[in-house]
């Protein structure tokens, strides 16, 4: 038995669902480009802000041991397959 699926639009707000379902093309061109006007200006904020730059090396500092350890078991995992394929064996 499967799953219902979610729907993705669950978490827009019924006000905005409700403007985009009762406006024209006209106006649905028009909340496309404010839309995409607003994501520019986030992605731009994000690029400029130095804290989230610091915090973000720092994490990547952070969670290398286990990225080395992820990487070590991911190689082991397909030797142990390969040599189990090889053997006519597949898990």
């Amino acid at each position: 038995m499967a799953r219902p699926k979610k729907d993705p639009y669950d978490n827009l707000a019924d006000e905005f669902k409700s403007k985009i379902e009762g406006a024209n093309d006209e106006q649905l061109v028009e909340i496309l480009g404010e839309v995409a006007k607003n994501e520019e200006y986030n992605r731009r904020c994000k690029e400029d802000d130095q804290d989230l730059q610091e915090k973000t090396a720092q994490k990547e500092m952070a969670e290398e041991q286990y990225k080395d350890c992820t990487k070590a078991n991911r190689l082991k995992t397909r030797y142990v397959y390969d040599i189990l394929r090889a053997r006519g064996t597949e898990p």
